[in-house]
C-alpha cells in the first residue's frame, strides 16, 4: 500500500498536471504544500516499520518537520483532494476474468509478510524525490541509505 501512494505522490510531482490528468483522469489535484503533507504522513507510516530506534525517530523528526512547515503552503484555491466525479455511463453487467486483473488487492495483501528492507528504501527514495526542497530530499536518501 505505501508504494502506490508514494508512487502516485511521486508521478503527481514529477508529471506535469495536464498529463497527469491523461494518465489518472479525475484524479485529484495537489498543491505542492499537499504533497508535502501526503509525504510526511508516508513516512510517518513508514517509521513503523523500521526496526533501528533511533532511525526512526529520524524519520519521524523530518516527518514532523516537513508536516509544520508544508501546512502553510497547501492552497486552497489548487487542492481538490475529493473532486466531483464525473458521469460515465457504465453498462453493466460487464463480464470479468476470474480472478480479477483490475481488483487492487494483490495476494501479498491477502496474507501480509514483512517486507525486505530494500521496499523500505525504495519508499523512502520515492518519497525523497518527490519533494521539491532538494536538501530535505538529499538528507531522507541518506536516511534510506542506513535502513537495514
Amino acid at each position: 500500500m505505501l508504494q502506490r501512494i508514494a508512487l502516485q505522490l511521486y508521478l503527481a510531482a514529477k508529471f506535469n498536471p495536464s498529463m497527469y490528468d491523461a494518465i489518472f483522469p479525475m484524479s485529484p489535484k495537489y498543491s505542492v504544500g499537499t504533497r508535502k503533507v501526503i509525504a510526511a504522513q508516508l513516512m510517518k507510516s513508514l517509521s513503523a516499520y523500521i526496526k533501528n530506534a533511533s532511525l526512526q525517530k529520524d524519520i519521524l523528526a523530518k516527518a514532523k518537520t516537513l508536516y509544520e512547515s508544508s501546512t502553510r503552503e497547501m492552497r486552497f484555491d489548487i487542492d481538490d483532494i475529493c473532486p466531483r466525479p464525473k458521469h460515465i455511463p457504465i453498462h453493466f453487467p460487464i463480464p470479468w476474468p476470474d480472478p480479477n486483473p483490475w481488483d487492487g488487492r494483490s495476494f501479498v495483501e491477502l496474507n501480509p509478510q514483512p517486507q525486505p528492507p530494500e521496499y523500505y528504501k525504495a519508499v523512502l527514495n520515492l518519497i525523497a524525490e518527490s519533494i521539491d526542497d532538494s536538501e530535505f530530499g538529499a538528507s531522507l536518501q541518506k536516511l534510506s541509505d542506513k535502513i537495514e
